[in-house]
């Protein structure tokens, strides 16, 4: 028995129009293929006999992608706050067939508890309440919808964005980890854009804490296990705070961001070690994730614990590497089973604990090693690929190769960059197979085309970008705001933008950063001007919480120095 035991549709039309028409509340559930407990629910919950039962007869169920439809995932997420106080991941979201939600969750098993109610012992609930309270449910959902759209247009007293730009760096400075780098003491995310805002900050007012801080997170993310040392590339976050214990899932956007940080770390700081771990991440995106026919693809899903194609015991570890086996077991934390590399320390304080004059002779050790390891482990079961080509993803990807190319002096990432880039623009524009763009693939693709007009001086690049933002403009602009998606509908399909980053950059916060350098490039202060509006349109945001909002606060950093 499987999950397909569900009669799942497909976002879209067909199945909001069954909903009206047979008076049955939708049921949306938004997974990710970069989720464990997405699988974990699929598995359990919709494999229940009395789940599908229910699922089948009395709602009509839709499964969402999130990284094919971010502004619904984006949407569903605050839904589930503003109804419980909290997100969570998966989400389960109830609502009327014009999409205004009654009931939210984040992940449910099929059975439960009293204190955490499963889908066994809410779906009879659910139903009993749209048959007997109908009205009641209506009017709630109604009061649901004004609490969504109250916190997605944030409203309030603005601050000069020198004081929102002085109190988003003084709020990451309290946020940092000094202890290990980056931002909080438990389970953590590279946070890229925080980390890229903060380079910008020190650039603009040499405030050598910062880059204490940049220098110590980047240092500690190059050497513990949060990067693949065998196979290049990084994982997405680590759940505990000193980055030595990563969830396992290698995604495209990482590898991106991860290489953008890296690289302007070697450009600013001028570290080899920065060089080398960008070039793997872009090395691992240029391989492992790149079908030349169709583009970069997604990434490689999280394996569960027991997979075991990262971790490595003691005894394998000897056996492939011989005498050698302890000292890079040493050098790379792996003292039991289960282990994952994970340096403990710089080469240097390794090679004098070991009593070894030259670090370097610890790190040719080390190299070996990892290929010994490498060679061996691809003879394991590899975790799952996710094949999808996703436009906002892949344009982040280009503007990783062609700004990366620049600053680390290789011209073949630059090329690739080209070419992908080129391939894109040739057809239209989608977010993926049959789904229409969004505003954050225009916005991404700006960005990418501005890269590379950068990295060549071509000005067909310099011309994509200005077309591309007269595209977006029309299709998506609001004011002096742009709607995250063109798509405009009942309940929480509502009118909206964003700007908060997460993970990545939000389209908004790469919008305006892309019209300054337009302004830059090409001296139109109209651009300029557009880029100021668009921070405006988001002060009230900005001035409850800084922070949340580092690449819209980056465009204007670059607009001081």
């Amino acid at each position: 028995m499987t999950c397909s035991r569900v009669n799942w549709e497909t976002w879209g039309e067909e199945p909001l129009k069954r909903a009206k028409d047979q008076h049955k509340p939708l049921y949306i559930f938004v997974r990710s293929n970069f989720s464990a407990l997405s699988s974990r629910m699929e598995m359990d919950s919709f494999d229940d006999d009395e789940v599908v039962k229910l699922l089948n007869e009395d709602f009509v169920p839709i499964k969402v992608d999130r990284e094919e439809f971010p502004p619904l995932e984006e949407i569903a997420f605050i839904t589930c706050q503003v109804m419980n106080g909290s997100g969570g991941f998966p989400l389960n979201i109830f609502a009327t067939p014009d999409l205004k939600p009654f009931f939210a969750s984040g992940y449910m098993p099929s059975k439960g508890t009293p204190a955490a109610p499963g889908m066994v012992d809410c779906l009879p609930r659910i139903k009993w309440l749209w048959l007997t309270e109908n009205e009641s449910v209506v009017k709630a959902s109604d009061e649901i919808m004004n609490g969504i759209k109250r916190v997605s247009h944030v409203e309030g007293e603005s601050v000069s964005l020198d004081d929102a730009v002085r109190l988003a760096a003084k709020a990451m400075g309290e946020e940092s980890d000094r202890n290990f780098g980056g931002f909080g003491d438990g389970a953590k995310a590279p946070s890229v854009p925080k980390l890229l805002f903060l380079e910008e900050y020190t650039r603009v007012f040499d405030e050598s804490d910062h880059d204490k801080f940049i220098t110590l997170t980047l240092d500690a993310m190059s050497q513990k296990a949060i990067r693949d040392h065998l196979g290049g590339g990084f994982f997405s976050l680590s759940r505990n705070a000193d980055w030595s214990d990563p969830v396992l899932e290698k995604t495209l956007v990482s590898q991106a961001m991860m290489a953008l940080v890296f690289a302007e770390g070697f450009d600013r700081y001028g570290k080899v070690p920065y060089w080398r771990a960008a070039d793997e991440a872009l090395a691992f995106m240029s391989m492992d994730l790149y079908d030349p026919s169709r583009g970069f693809l997604s990434g490689l899903t999280a394996e569960s614990d027991d997979d075991g194609f990262y971790s490595w015991s003691e005894r394998e570890v000897d056996d492939l590497l011989g005498k050698e086996g302890p000292l890079f077991r040493r050098s790379f934390g792996m003292e039991g089973d289960g282990c994952v590399p994970s340096m403990p320390s710089s080469l240097e304080d390794m090679s004098i604990q070991e009593g070894l004059p030259d670090p370097e002779d610890l790190g040719d050790v080390l190299a070996k090693g990892c290929q010994i390891l490498s060679a061996s482990r691809q003879s394991r079961l590899a975790p799952k690929l996710d094949s999808r080509v996703l436009t906002d993803w892949n344009g982040l990807a280009i503007v990783a190769l062609a700004r990366c190319g620049r600053l680390m002096d290789r011209p073949n990432y630059i090329r690739l960059a080209g070419r992908e880039l080129s391939r894109i623009l040739e057809g239209k524009i989608l977010h993926c197979d049959g789904t229409q763009a969004f505003f954050n693939d225009y916005s991404f693709l700006i960005w990418a085309a501005i890269e590379l007009y950068r990295s060549t001086e071509d000005k067909k690049w310099l011309e994509s970008s200005m077309e591309l933002d007269r595209r977006a403009t029309e299709l998506f602009s609001c004011g002096d705001g742009f709607n995250v998606s063109s798509h405009v509908g009942d309940g929480i399909l509502f009118a909206r933008s964003s700007a908060q980053d997460g993970a990545t950059p939000s389209g908004a916060s790469v919008m305006a950063g892309n019209l300054v350098s337009l302004w830059i490039l090409t001296g139109d202060k109209s651009y300029l001007s557009r880029s100021r509006r668009l921070v405006d349109h988001f002060s009230g945001a900005i001035a409850l919480s800084p922070e949340g909002y580092p690449s819209l606060l980056t465009s204007v950093l670059r607009t001081m120095a």
